[in-house]
């Protein structure tokens, strides 16, 4: 059984580009788009001019399809007859092969004045995968349509930030953890699965506190479902007081699958509080890294009263 400490959907980071007409025009866009593609976060994105590959021009749809697939290493389809000229420019967007297509947005389409074939597009594409791990992706690609063929020039993508991830809490029985650190699994997904088969619900009369009287060690695993910058801060501590960010911490520690973090907090305590007079809360506090910019603060993004059998979420 797992508890969900705060249910936060995927936010889309502020990132670049604001739409502008006049003397600065589309050209001036597209180079504010290729620039800023390093440093998310620095300003908004644009309203999206399509938000599904049904809503885009059929070639930027067939464009994007290809741009996925190529990042996830899928088999494009031969009857789509997009190729791309050179090897796409993926940056650090690394993610693995179980996130799928889950949606898209366009944001620029632009078809080159002196040659109507040749056209540039930017647009973010989103990914999703088994138990809710989540990602995304801007891209921006240059490309040309010739005798039914599409031929993309240039493609390049970026991983595009959580700023607002959302954790999910399991409860383990220290005694019930391999003794050696290399017995545990070595993927997100994967200890994800282990973490959520062995954990105990407080409801469930599984844990020994009742039974014994005295406090037992257990382990809190805290992991993000959705991806966050090498450069964001997550902290799990443990407080007894309900909204202050602060709380113990040195007993956790903390592992990062390629932007998935996980939090783990190791420590003696009663899942039925007997012989406390108040519920200590494990909370998952959170700051995002630079693509948000210089001024950046810790959040609370999620909670749990670990002697009640719901989670509480924030107001």
């Amino acid at each position: 059984m797992f508890f969900s400490l705060l249910k936060y959907r995927y936010v889309i980071p502020a990132v670049l580009i604001f739409i502008t007409f006049g003397c600065a025009g589309m050209q001036e866009q597209l180079k504010s788009f290729q620039q800023k593609m390093s440093q998310m976060g620095q300003i908004n994105l644009p309203e999206p001019i399509a938000v599904s590959l049904d809503k885009m021009p059929e070639d930027a749809a067939r464009v994007t399809i290809a741009i996925h697939n190529k990042i996830t290493m899928a088999d494009n389809d031969p009857s789509e007859k997009v190729r791309f000229e050179k090897e796409i420019d993926a940056g650090s967007f690394l993610i693995g092969k179980e996130l799928k297509f889950s949606g898209t947005e366009l944001y620029i389409y632009q078809t080159k004045k002196s040659n109507p074939s040749d056209k540039t597009i930017a647009g973010k594409i989103d990914f999703e995968g088994p138990l809710g791990r989540r990602a995304s992706a801007l891209f921006l690609s240059r490309f040309r349509s010739a005798e039914n063929e599409i031929v993309i020039k240039k493609a390049r993508v970026e991983p595009l930030y959580s700023t607002e991830p959302e954790p999910v809490m399991f409860i383990v029985e220290a005694a019930s953890l391999p003794k050696s650190a290399n017995l545990f699994p070595d993927s997100h997904m994967e200890l994800f699965e282990f973490a959520g088969k062995k954990a105990l619900s407080p409801s469930s009369k599984e844990f020994v506190a009742e039974e014994i009287g005295e406090n037992v060690d257990y382990a809190v695993f805290v992991f993000l479902l959705d991806r966050i910058s090498p450069s964001a801060d997550l902290q799990v501590k443990v407080s007894p007081n309900k909204n202050s960010l602060y709380g113990y911490k040195e007993a956790t520690r903390y592992l990062d699958y390629n932007g998935w973090r996980v939090g783990i907090l190791t420590g003696q305590f009663s899942l039925s509080g007997w012989d406390q007079a108040e519920p200590l809360y494990i909370k998952a506090v959170f700051k995002p890294g630079k693509e948000v910019g210089i001024i950046k603060t810790f959040n609370l993004i999620g909670r749990y009263a670990i002697h009640k059998t719901e989670s509480i979420k924030l107001q």
